[in-house]
């Protein structure tokens, strides 16, 4: 590879030939400068293996397949690199280690380094004729020093930086002008520059009249035409935004570490067309996956317990369409040991995003599901008792009581007021016969849900019509779901008898893909969520559902009656 001496060599890299011949037309009356518009990555390395470029210019799209090229290739011979956001595009969002100008400010940055080059008369360079063509609305801190570090030149952005001026600058050294934490770097990097005769990138953080300050700097020797050092172009950039936004995320990432160790969670991010997704280290853990395994959806969906898949692809699809956030019950496998952990995940939708980004928190509730369990049982076994109890006891003695007060009867003694008692004992026992319904399974288990459903509706007044619609095959269901359907309803239409003042309830249950959709709907007086905040009946059904890892939706308003939507998984 040979430099040419005599002229200043340029390669642009970029795929549109709108900005190469933009940045072209304006050196076309400049016959010391060759621009060459590199379209492909084989086509630069081709030009840089016949002639080196003394400046690389690569468009910002591009920089990923720079940073791999800077990997395999050597570049280090190219002193000067710079990315490039076009003509149109601000450099604000486009983070690099290499500066990033716009089009026209390449322009500037070009003609500075020829200027730079030419003026090698008696060995010095003329900071007048430089300053007349420094760009001085270039928002990065541009300077030059001569081969003592003196200060010849900078630019307006560089003064108001330091809150100085030209004439204060001009002629001086870092140590004559700055504290010791910005001169003594500054001063190592100028010899290792003119020594070894390469760029240099270095960062510094210093306090400048009481603020913080991050600057990234790099700088590169001023080479004349005989090849000897006239001194350097440097230029720095204020990163202190770019440092403190890092730093309140490495903040937020130690609070979100925190907090999901404590809560034994993971949270995870989908942006919408991305095969990808972010994953916390705590979600990898809790499905037991290595540290550095890329997630991918379909990973995702891999570990979501097959019956719940259905239910936790459409809670994500809402939340994607509808904008809204979503609560799920469900289960997961673990990687490693296959273990199935029961999780409440809530999903929420970033509304600013440009490209929908759903938000999702899993959280392991084996535990609290455990204790939640446990204290169904207890219930479910105390009803049990006492359905055996009245069934064994009070019943039995008061059959005993009716036939002997029947016999009393035969013999006519006081018959009007026997006949009273033998009524009032025969509705206790039908009384005792539907409280031992209410509190025992065994209707579920005997007569089958379905029928055990309608016992319950023919069980209310005529006044309340209730509609219904079955449409699943109750051979499917396991106990503990036909259990779980049987309370919720139980509990349901107590609530709407209770408070709703309705006139029509429909309830339907059909299958659906892998599990039970179920809707209870009614036209009653509606309520308001604080109202469902202060009721039981609501909260009994929400925790039946989360046990069994399915959804629940609510809708309702005031005298718009209320719809419940429940989806359960077929166990």
């Amino acid at each position: 590879m040979t430099e040419p001496l005599n002229i200043f060599l340029i390669a642009y890299w970029t795929e549109t030939k709108e900005d190469f011949n933009y940045l072209k037309s304006k050196f076309e009356n400049t016959q010391a400068i060759e621009i060459n518009h590199c379209i492909t990555q084989s086509v630069l390395l081709e030009m840089i293996m016949s002639k080196l470029p003394q400046l690389l210019i690569v468009d910002h799209h591009l920089q990923p397949q720079l940073d791999k090229l800077v990997k395999s290739f050597q570049l280090d011979a190219i002193n000067k690199i710079i990315i490039t956001t076009g003509k149109s595009e601000s450099t604000k969002k486009h983070e690099s280690h290499l500066p990033v100008l716009r089009i026209v400010e390449v322009i500037d940055f070009i003609k500075t380094l020829q200027s730079a080059k030419r003026l090698n008369t008696n060995h010095s360079i003329s900071s007048r004729n430089l300053y007349t063509i420094l760009v001085d609305h270039v928002k990065d801190l541009i300077f030059f020093k001569d081969v003592s570090s003196r200060y010849i030149m900078i630019n307006k952005s560089f003064a108001k930086h330091y809150k100085t001026d030209m004439q204060s600058v001009i002629g001086k050294t870092d140590s004559q002008l700055f504290q010791s934490s910005i001169s003594l770097i500054s001063q190592e990097s100028d010899q290792y520059v003119l020594a070894n005769r390469e760029s240099i990138t270095f960062e510094t953080t210093y306090d400048l009249k009481g603020t913080k300050v991050h600057l990234e700097t790099i700088k590169t020797p001023v080479i004349s035409e005989q090849n000897e050092v006239l001194g350097i172009v440097g230029i720095s950039r204020d990163i202190t935004s770019k440092r403190e936004q890092e730093e309140q995320l490495r903040r937020n990432a130690l609070l979100l570490n925190q907090s999901e160790f404590l809560t034994n969670s993971g949270s995870f991010e989908i942006k919408k067309g991305d095969h990808l997704i972010q994953s916390s280290s705590h979600l990898k853990n809790m499905l037991e996956l290595e540290a550095d395994f890329i997630f991918t959806f379909e990973d995702l969906m891999d570990h979501i317990y097959e019956a719940d898949k259905y239910i936790f692809q459409e809670a994500i699809k809402d939340t994607y369409i509808f904008n809204r956030k979503n609560s799920i019950d469900h289960r997961v496998i673990t990687q490693k040991s296959k273990k199935v952990i029961s999780c409440h995940t809530t999903l929420n939708v970033d509304p600013n995003a440009n490209t929908p980004i759903v938000f999702g928190t899993i959280v392991d509730m084996n535990e609290e599901r455990e204790n939640q369990q446990a204290i169904l049982d207890t219930q479910e076994n105390e009803r049990k008792a006492l359905a055996a109890n009245l069934h064994d006891s009070l019943i039995q003695k008061l059959v005993a009581a009716n036939m002997y007060i029947s016999s009393l009867e035969e013999g006519k003694h006081d018959s009007e007021k026997l006949a009273v008692a033998k009524d009032l004992i025969n509705s206790s026992i039908d009384e005792t016969r539907r409280i031992t319904r209410n509190l025992s399974l065994r209707n579920v288990e005997n007569l089958g849900l379905k029928n055990a459903l309608l016992e319950i509706i023919e069980s209310y007044p005529l006044e309340t019509l209730i509609s219904y619609h079955f449409d699943f095959d109750q051979k499917e269901l396991n106990n503990e779901l036909g259990t779980t359907i049987y309370r919720i309803f139980q509990e349901a239409i107590a609530n709407i008898m209770k408070y709703a003042e309705a006139d029509h309830i429909d309830f339907s249950i059909r299958k659906q893909y892998d599990g039970l959709l179920i809707r209870i709907k009614d036209d009653g007086i509606g309520f308001t969520p604080v109202q469902e905040a202060q009721g039981n009946g609501l909260k009994n059904i929400r925790l039946r559902v989360a046990q069994n890892n399915g959804s629940f939706n609510l809708i309702t308003n005031i005298n718009e009656g209320v719809e419940i939507i429940i989806r359960l998984p077929i166990i």
